[in-house]
């Protein structure tokens, strides 16, 4: 792990004192220090047990409590409490971090016990920042989830994270997120917040009043809760409407399985004019799998039929223009991107002589290719150039050429493809360019 040390003689007196009292906090080779994911227990945990309605709140006056700094940074960073800052008590954690690396993660971490059942899960936090504005300003993270965040990603890319967006705000302010955690035993949870490095900067935001809340959703507790509704719990809910009441909020407010404009009743609404799916269980004309899965049932895997005009799979890619599967079959082969590179490096059917007047390459196939031009040039010209135009139009992947270079001259010869969208490129140079045809075939 590394240790970053701030200016502040305050905080590097409480880091001293900690790298004292933990020994494995000592500074390491900064070798071994590169996007590591750390967590690291400063004070024994306590896991909170959540009950109907129960509240945690930690202000930081003995330390960090439960809770547990993390970081997936590859510069210094540290989490130590202080009272340079407070916002309730005297108290806060100091979270300071070397964001020169524009790149990292600083969290707070502690475990909650949940018992088996749906729980909708609260977080409240503040942090202080000395400055406001959103230029060169850190986003403010949060996490509740049935795993523990070990780096960037989990606060950033998964459905358990939240970023809140820049820290932008002088003094304190606060952040709140909430999850559903459904769990069929007694379980684990991990609640965390922090902050994300984006700017090339060195940083410093103090964070305090953490609050957190379980409610359980518990179907016939008398109060509709978020994630119930009239169809999974009307005990609390109500019962559902008689009939789709209203075609476009998104619910299914009759109970019976279609949604809106899916729903026959709304057939007649104004806003569902235009609109094919009836939800009849017939795939009538205007529907079809992509816009109207009740009735015409699921799409292809793939874009089965080349020339129907149907986007058969529903990635709304039509026919040809469908390169997964259309690219090379009839009678879009060679008509969805321009020819490849013709007998490239490492291709097993290079471009040579068969024999003495014969020139043979890799089939047409290979390239995507339905007729070639064939180049022809002097050795002394390269790199500026690579030949003109001897032939194009050439229909098959062979061509004769009967004449011979004069005395200490070498000939040169490159073939590209051709299709409806054009010739393809001559190659590319050692260091990865395309090559210039600087005598294009007409």
């Amino acid at each position: 792990m590394c240790i970053f040390t701030a200016a502040s003689r305050g905080r590097r007196d409480v880091a001293d004192e900690l790298r004292t009292a933990v020994p494995e906090m000592s500074a390491r080779p900064r070798s071994r220090c590169r996007r590591a994911a750390v967590t690291w227990a400063v004070l024994a945990l306590a896991a909170a047990f959540l009950a109907h309605g129960d509240t945690v709140f930690e202000s930081f006056e003995d330390g960090f409590g439960p809770w547990r700094a993390g970081a997936d940074t590859p510069l210094g960073w540290y989490i130590v409490p202080s009272e340079d800052q407070s916002l309730d008590g005297s108290s806060s954690l100091d979270f300071s971090a070397n964001g020169m690396a524009d790149d990292g993660t600083l969290w707070a971490v502690r475990e909650l016990q949940l018992p088996a059942g749906t729980w909708n899960v609260t977080l409240e936090f503040h942090v202080y920042s000395f400055s406001g504005g959103i230029i060169g300003a850190w986003p403010a993270i949060g996490f509740i989830g049935l795993y523990e965040p070990l780096t960037e990603e989990d606060f950033t890319q998964s459905s358990a994270g939240e970023d809140f967006g820049a820290i932008g705000q002088q003094g304190w302010q606060s952040f709140t997120m909430q999850r559903t955690l459904q769990v069929s035993q007694p379980t684990t949870a991990w609640v965390a917040f922090g902050y994300n490095i984006v700017f090339e900067v060195t940083r410093t935001h103090f964070f305090d009043s953490v609050t957190l809340s379980g409610v359980p959703l518990q179907c016939g507790n008398g109060t509709c809760f978020a994630g119930e509704d009239p169809c999974n719990c009307p005990a609390d809910c109500g019962p559902p409407a008689g009939v789709e009441s209203a075609c476009d909020d998104g619910l299914d407010d009759d109970c019976d399985g279609f949604t809106d404009c899916v729903d026959a009743e709304c057939k007649p609404d104004s806003v569902c004019a235009g609109i094919a799916c009836d939800g009849d269980g017939a795939c009538e004309a205007g529907e079809s799998p992509c816009d109207c899965l009740p009735d015409c049932g699921p799409p292809d895997l793939l874009e089965t039929i080349c020339d129907d005009g149907l986007d058969n799979d529903c990635n709304s890619l039509v026919d040809c223009a469908d390169g997964q599967f259309c690219s090379v079959q009839p009678p879009c082969f060679g008509c969805v991107v321009p020819p490849n590179e013709v007998s490239p490096p490492g291709s097993a059917e290079p471009l040579l002589f068969s024999d003495d007047v014969t020139l043979v390459w890799e089939a047409a196939g290979t390239s995507l290719s339905d007729t070639f031009s064939l180049y022809r040039g002097s050795v002394a010209d390269l790199p500026a150039g690579y030949g003109t135009c001897l032939e194009s139009a050439i229909p098959s992947n062979t061509m004769m050429d009967l004449a011979s270079p004069p005395s200490g001259v070498s000939w040169l010869y490159l073939v590209t493809g051709e299709n409806c969208l054009g010739e393809g490129i001559m190659g590319r140079t050692s260091s990865g360019e395309e090559r210039t045809n600087g005598s294009p075939c007409p």
